[in-house]
């Protein structure tokens, strides 16, 4: 564990803080990100396929606008046709296909660009460390009458939280998202 928080604290800092700075991300160095859309469109979209019983947990959460963390790196673009080409890319069948909208508007400090990093130009993709935190805003319904599919998923709308490290360390924590 020690090294994967070395190594989130490495990447943070190479993705949010200037040069020469202490590794906290500053209100400055944020505000410098070049942050996902078009003025005052501010999300990230990830496609996934999730077990039902991972789709019911989420379902639970959105009438409280739960606040949980996440177990593992989260990989989000900022163009909603990549993540649903995840989707149709790795179809798991018996699985629920699930695109999550990240809501980034507030900017938060432990998410990073990796365009300039990454082996697939084009993705903009948009990391977030392992335990972010994130509050469910809503969910569409699930009908299993009607199942959803890689063309026309069920929806999850996330919030991204500000700073993970003012948020409970008493959050759930997902393996999944």
């Amino acid at each position: 564990m020690e090294a994967a928080a070395k190594f989130c604290r490495t990447l943070n800092c190479h993705l949010v803080v200037p040069r020469g700075t202490d590794c906290r991300p500053d209100r400055q160095a944020v505000a410098s990100i070049r942050w996902p859309g078009t003025p005052g469109a501010r999300y990230t979209y990830r496609g996934t396929w999730m077990s039902l019983s991972a789709v019911e947990w989420y379902l639970e959460r959105q009438q409280n606008g739960d606040t949980y963390r996440v177990a593992q790196f989260l990989a989000t673009s900022d163009g909603r046709t990549v993540a649903l080409q995840f989707l149709e890319s790795f179809p798991k069948p018996g699985w629920v296909p699930v695109l999550f909208t990240v809501d980034v508007a507030e900017q938060p400090c432990h998410v990073g660009l990796l365009e300039t990093l990454t082996c697939v130009p084009g993705e903009s993709e948009w990391l977030f460390p392992p335990v972010s935190t994130f509050r469910v805003m809503a969910t569409a319904e699930y009908d299993p009458s009607r199942p959803s599919t890689a063309a026309d998923p069920l929806h999850i709308h996330v919030q991204a939280c500000k700073d993970n490290m003012t948020e409970s360390t008493l959050l759930p924590t997902t393996s999944w998202s």
